[in-house]
């Protein structure tokens, strides 16, 4: 048996040849039984995350005419940092994302009618003010749904 599990695996880097197919799809299963023996799955961002306002999302008909939140407030004294964004409508827009009080921009969103976008973020989007919700405000009046990601951090 080989190191990986699978019989058929390389014992080694060594052991490949660029000129046996054989040996392609063996180094192919023993990247797979690493990633597997590495938990090579998604598990997430690792930390508890809330959801939307009360952990439902924003829903709303009209958003267009002023910026509203689209999440709880963060722990007091703390900063909110979204991981992801999913959003629905069934109207063209753009939903623009802005922090409480200042609107200061976050980011866009352009939604195509009829669909769901969704974002996730590579690194920190961290609000730049404690105590601050995130804010939503559409270009158009429209059936809008938002499920935002978030945790609060100091």
């Amino acid at each position: 048996m080989s190191t990986f599990g699978e019989t058929d695996a390389p014992e080694s880097v060594t052991e490949l040849s660029t000129t046996e197919p054989d040996s392609f799809i063996g180094l192919l299963k023993a990247i797979k039984n690493l990633l597997f023996l590495a938990g090579g799955k998604d598990q997430g961002p690792g930390l508890a995350a809330s959801w939307g306002i009360g952990g439902a999302p924003f829903t709303s008909a009209d958003i267009h005419s002023a910026a509203v939140p689209i999440t709880d407030v963060p722990v007091s004294g703390q900063k909110i940092v979204v991981l992801e964004i999913h959003a629905s409508s069934d109207t063209d827009l753009k939903l623009t994302f802005t922090e409480e009080t200042s609107n200061a921009v976050i980011g866009y969103m352009r939604i195509p009618a009829g669909s769901t976008i969704s974002h996730t973020f590579r690194g920190k989007k961290k609000l730049s003010t404690a105590n601050k919700r995130v804010q939503c405000q559409a270009s158009a009046a429209g059936n809008v749904e938002i499920d935002i990601g978030f945790y609060s951090e100091a």
